[in-house]
C-alpha cells in the first residue's frame, strides 16, 4: 500500500481539478454539446492514464513520467479553471442589470463665494423647463434634502436663457445636466460661457436601463420578427472618459445587424447630426447625438423609428473604454480611404492599412474635419475600426492576449445582451468556425439649420436623404429574411 499511496493522492487531486474544470466548461455554456462530451471523455481518459502511470512508485521510470504528466495536467486544469471562472465573473458583471448615471452640475459664476451646496440655502436656482425634467426633479429633491428646505426655483425654456439668467444675476446658480454645458458653448456669443462658470458641486441621478425587449416591432412597423436568430445591436460611442455608465451624447451611432445563419453582419452608420424625431417628448425633432443625453434606450428607439425596426441590444463604449479594448487586443490594422493627420492626438494615417493602438484608433474614429464629406466619412471610418476589431477578435492570435483582454473588458463597456446569447454566438462559432462577411452602409443627408429640442434653438443638423434611409431599411429586412446580401 505504501508504494501506491503517492499515486493515489496525486490521482485524487488530478481527478478533482479535472472535474472542476469540466464543471466550469459546462457552466460557461461556450462549447457545443457534442464537443463538451468529447472533451469530458478525454479528461477521464487522461486522468486514468495518469493514474496507471503513477500506480506504483516501484516502477521508477514510469512513475516519474507519470508524476510529470500528472503535474502538467494539474497545472493545465488549474489554469483553465481560473481563466474560465474569471471570464464567467467578468461577463456576468458586464451583462448584469445596468444603470445610467446623469451628472447634474450645480454651476455658479467664478466670483461667487459659495464653496458647497450648504452655502446655497438662500440662492435662486435656475432650472430648465421640461427638457430632461425627470433628472432635474430628482436632483432638486437631493439638494433640498441636503439643505433641509425647499429651494427657490426659476424656470427657463431655452439653454441660452438659462445661461443669460446666470450671467445677468437673475439667478445665483443653475442646475444643469452637465452634458448640456457643451451645447451652450456651441451657440454664437457663448463660447466663453464655460470659462465664466465653475461647477460648485455635482448631484448624481441614477436611471435603471430596461431589460432587452421581446415585444413586436414599433407600432406601425411593417416588419415582422424573425426566428432565424437575427438580432440588431446598437453600437454607441459616447463622448466621455471614465465612468461608462454616465449618460452623454452619442457620437458613434451604428446598427450591427447580425445573421448567424448566413454568417453576415451589416454595419449601418447614421451621422450624429441626423435630424430625427426622438422616441420621447412626443417625437420632438433633434440631433441623433442628443438622444444619448436621455439614455441609451432613447437612442435605440429613435433609430428603430427611423428604420422601421426593433433594436434588440446595445453595446456602449466611451473614449477610455475604447482605448482599453483596442490595446488589450494587441492593436488592430485599419483601412483608411484618406491620408490625413487627426486633430485629436495629431496622429498621421496613410491611405491604405494602418497599424493602430488604442489612442491612435481613437484619433482615427473621431476625425471628421479632414474629409470632404466630414461626418459621413467619420462614420465609414468607425465601421472600418469595427471590422478590424471583429477580425482580430476572431483570430487565433487573440489567445495570446486573453488575460489582458479579460482585464480590459470589465468596466470598459456596457451591454444588455444576455450572457446566454453571447455564449450561443461563441458556441456557434466553435461549431462552425467559418468566415464572417461584414457589409457596411452609411445613410447620408444635407447640412442645414433647424430648431432642436435639446437646445430649443437652431443648431447645425443634417437633413436625412430618405432614399438612403429607405434603402438601409430594405437591407435590414433582407438580413432578417435570411437573404445573402453583397457589399454596397
Amino acid at each position: 500500500m505504501k508504494n501506491h499511496l503517492p499515486g493515489i493522492l496525486l490521482s485524487v487531486i488530478l481527478a478533482a481539478l479535472a472535474g472542476f474544470f469540466d464543471y466550469c466548461l459546462y457552466r460557461s455554456g461556450l462549447l457545443p454539446f457534442r464537443l463538451f462530451i468529447l472533451l469530458s471523455v478525454l479528461f477521464v481518459l487522461l486522468v486514468l492514464l495518469a493514474a496507471v502511470m503513477t500506480w506504483s512508485s516501484q516502477r521508477r521510470v514510469l512513475f516519474v513520467l507519470g508524476v510529470l504528466f500528472s503535474v502538467l495536467l494539474i497545472a493545465g486544469f488549474a489554469f483553465g479553471s481560473h481563466m474560465l471562472t474569471s471570464m464567467i465573473e467578468t461577463m456576468g458583471s458586464i451583462t448584469s442589470p445596468q444603470t445610467e448615471r446623469v451628472r447634474m452640475g450645480l454651476f455658479v459664476l467664478n466670483e461667487n463665494p459659495a464653496q458647497s451646496i450648504e452655502d446655497t440655502g438662500d440662492y435662486r436656482f435656475g432650472l430648465l423647463l421640461e427638457t430632461d425634467q425627470e433628472s432635474t426633479d430628482a436632483a432638486v429633491e437631493q439638494i433640498e434634502g441636503i439643505l433641509g428646505k425647499r429651494i427657490s426655483s426659476m424656470y427657463y425654456s431655452k439653454l441660452t436663457h438659462l445661461a443669460d439668467a446666470l450671467l445677468n444675476d437673475e439667478c445665483d446658480a443653475i442646475l444643469l445636466n452637465a452634458s448640456f454645458l457643451d451645447l451652450i458653448s456651441d451657440f454664437d456669443g457663448y463660447g466663453d460661457f464655460r470659462a465664466s462658470v465653475r461647477e460648485l458641486s455635482t448631484v448624481t441621478v441614477e436611471h435603471i436601463i430596461e431589460p432587452p425587449k421581446t415585444t413586436d416591432p414599433p407600432s406601425g412597423s411593417s416588419q415582422e420578427s424573425s426566428d432565424s436568430g437575427v438580432f440588431i445591436m446598437f453600437i454607441s460611442g459616447i463622448d466621455t472618459y471614465g465612468d461608462i455608465s454616465e449618460r452623454s451624447r452619442s457620437d458613434t451611432n451604428i446598427l450591427a445587424v447580425v445573421n448567424p445563419t448566413t454568417r453576415q453582419i451589416l454595419l449601418l452608420s447614421t451621422p450624429r447630426d441626423y435630424y430625427v424625431p426622438l422616441s420621447m417628448f412626443g417625437g420632438a425633432y433633434d440631433k441623433l447625438t442628443h438622444a444619448g443625453i436621455y439614455g441609451v434606450q432613447c437612442s435605440m428607439d429613435t433609430l428603430g423609428m427611423l428604420y422601421d425596426t426593433t433594436v434588440d441590444y446595445y453595446f456602449r463604449v466611451n473614449f477610455s473604454g475604447f482605448e482599453q479594448i483596442i490595446d488589450a487586443l494587441g492593436g488592430i490594422s485599419v483601412y483608411s480611404a484618406y491620408e490625413f493627420t487627426s486633430r485629436h492626438g495629431e496622429y498621421y494615417f496613410s491611405q491604405g492599412y494602418n497599424d493602430m493602438n488604442g489612442a491612435q484608433a481613437l484619433g482615427f474614429v473621431r476625425e471628421r474635419h479632414s474629409f470632404p464629406d466630414g461626418d459621413n466619412q467619420r462614420g465609414r471610418n468607425q465601421m472600418e475600426v469595427i471590422k478590424a476589431v471583429v477580425k482580430k477578435a476572431l483570430s487565433p492570435s487573440i489567445l495570446a492576449t486573453y488575460t489582458d483582454l479579460l482585464n480590459a473588458l470589465e468596466g470598459s463597456f456596457s451591454t444588455n445582451m444576455p450572457y446566454d446569447a453571447i455564449a450561443k454566438l461563441i458556441r456557434d462559432q466553435l461549431a462552425d468556425a467559418g468566415k464572417w462577411d461584414l457589409i457596411t452602409y452609411s445613410v447620408t443627408g444635407e447640412g442645414s439649420f433647424r430648431d432642436t429640442y435639446s437646445a430649443s434653438e437652431e443648431l447645425y443638423v443634417m437633413i436625412p436623404d430618405y432614399d438612403t434611409v429607405n434603402h438601409a431599411a430594405e437591407l435590414i429586412q433582407q438580413m432578417k429574411n435570411g437573404e445573402y446580401i453583397s457589399e454596397e
